[in-house]
């Protein structure tokens, strides 16, 4: 597995060696896989909900949790 990933239900849609391609690839997603899907940042254990990555894009706010 590459360290970065967008999961879309119960699998992985897409796998990326970078964060900036994996913001890439969300950013071009459809609207709606877009907004409900959870991207995975597995070299800093953290997540994002996709529309929160989405809101962040206009309000600057950090969407990234750590895991739990």
């Amino acid at each position: 597995m590459k360290n970065y990933f967008i999961g879309q239900g119960t699998w992985i849609a897409a796998q990326f060696d970078t964060l900036e391609e994996m913001l890439a690839y969300h950013k071009a997603m459809p609207e709606l896989d877009r907004h409900f899907c959870t991207l995975y940042d597995c070299r800093a254990h953290k997540y994002a909900s996709g529309w929160a990555v989405t809101w962040s894009w206009y309000d600057k706010s950090d969407p990234w949790r750590d895991w739990t």
